[in-house]
């Protein structure tokens, strides 16, 4: 009986101490940080990072807190991580947007939530620098720059707001040429210089600048060469007299470079201004001959020797006339 009374009163004793600690330890001050239910827990940063509209999220972003790394975005844009209490600065970057920034306030306990919205930046999708040499009967010489980019956003092509293209000494705003084209068309007079031949060997560069202000820099660019020598004409020249369909025959310079041909035919009647009627590229050889019979009139014709960068230099025109 006293082994039974004994291992009986163990129970008791056991029962009864494990409800005093029970309401020793329910009664204690919850002050870890980590316990979560605790008013002293570590303060809960949540966040969302979207586009500038707010209409798409953006994942795999980086977010910092005072300038140290403290995580990146998930597939929704968001992010959630306990943070020390106090004042902070948590910021967000992302390649190709341009990074935002907020200050917070602390304090143990506190679910803090915040939201981003990054402008992504224009950016250049292809651009294209070449230059003209022009002779003319009409005007004289002329050296001509020309530029042309595509600049796309991811945010909408409607956020672009400017393409500037960037000299030496000065700038110019480009042209919208289509829905996402800009081009510009410089002659040596524009310079500071009054000559295109200062900018060879020179860093040129395009800007894009969304409607918010965000811009992109694109570049050095360089120019590939100016083409000195011109083609000049054989047949038809001078006012001859041809028939409706003539044989064109021009002479190349001796380029130490591959070059193509592009001719431009001009219907030109006395007292009107002049109409293209032919503009033909990629030409090989000197000679062409036309192919749909021309009306009786007067003519002209131009043609460009063309290196395989796009340059051109363009002989002066030739006159004929076309009889029955």
């Amino acid at each position: 009986m006293k082994r039974n009374f004994d291992r009986g009163s163990k129970i008791c004793w056991t029962i009864a101490l494990s409800f005093v600690l029970l309401g020793v330890f329910s009664c204690a001050p919850r002050d870890n940080p980590y316990d979560l239910n605790s008013p002293y827990a570590l303060p809960l940063l949540k966040g969302r990072v979207m586009d500038i509209w707010g209409r798409e999220p953006v994942a795999n972003a980086r977010v910092e807190i005072d300038s140290s790394f403290l995580a990146f975005t998930d597939e929704n844009g968001e992010f959630e991580v306990r943070v020390d209490v106090g004042e902070h600065i948590v910021s967000v970057y992302k390649d190709g947007y341009l990074s935002d920034s907020e200050q917070i306030s602390l304090k143990f306990g506190d679910v803090k939530e915040v939201e981003f919205r990054l402008d992504a930046l224009p950016y250049m999708d292809s651009a294209n620098l070449v230059t003209d040499h022009i002779l003319s009967n009409i005007s004289g010489e002329s050296y001509i720059l020309k530029a042309r980019c595509k600049v796309l956003d991811p945010d909408g092509l409607y956020e672009i707001d400017s393409v500037i293209f960037e000299l030496p000494d000065t700038f110019f705003i480009m042209e919208r040429d289509g829905e996402a084209w800009f081009s510009l068309q410089v002659d040596s007079d524009e310079l500071p210089s009054g000559s295109i031949h200062s900018l060879i060997g020179r860093s040129l560069f395009f800007k894009a600048v969304d409607v918010h202000g965000a811009h992109s820099r694109f570049g050095p660019f360089t120019l590939t060469r100016i083409i000195e020598p011109t083609p000049s004409g054989v047949s038809p020249i001078g006012g001859a007299s041809v028939s409706p369909q003539p044989e064109i025959v021009w002479r190349c310079f001796g380029a130490n470079f591959p070059v193509s041909y592009e001719l431009e035919l001009y219907s030109a009647p006395i007292g009107q201004p002049p109409t293209l009627v032919l503009d033909t590229a990629g030409l090989t050889d000197t000679v062409y001959t036309i192919q749909s019979p021309l009306d009786e009139g007067y003519y002209y014709w131009v043609v460009y020797a063309v290196d395989e960068f796009g340059n051109r230099s363009r002989s002066v025109e030739y006159l004929f006339r076309v009889v029955p």
